[in-house]
């Protein structure tokens, strides 16, 4: 498959975007955590989460082992081996939200003012 393609090591978990149900997050025991959209198969983003976890993937017990995106979808939640937290801020994300939102508000504005036009009508 594509995500393991892309991996260099065993796909631990997945993580679907809040808001943008069609990008997820992939962590893998290589080290790394990728951004994908479903629709276009691509991959968008990718960086490592080892070397902020203090040690190299594979290298002990401080591996990431679970992804989750926060409820706003604007950061990423890498846990490891220990419990440890780590938040991931990345501008593709703080991007991709802005945007969903402005085209959810502009949908909106169109809905509210085609059921005005409608009422008007009857």
């Amino acid at each position: 498959s594509l995500l393991h393609c892309s991996h260099n090591g065993k796909v631990k978990r997945l993580a679907v975007h809040p808001l943008i149900t069609s990008l997820f997050a992939s962590i893998s025991a290589d080290g790394s955590v990728r951004l994908w959209d479903s629709l276009s198969m691509r991959q968008l983003s990718v960086f490592s989460f080892a070397a902020v976890l203090g040690g190299e993937s594979g290298s002990g017990s401080k591996n990431a082992n679970c992804v989750a995106f926060t409820p706003d979808g604007r950061m990423l939640v890498i846990g490891d081996d220990l419990g440890q937290l780590c938040l991931f801020e990345c501008d593709f994300l703080h991007n991709s939200v802005d945007a969903h939102r402005r085209r959810e508000t502009r949908k909106s504005k169109q809905k509210r003012s085609g059921d005005r036009r409608r009422q008007r009508s009857e």
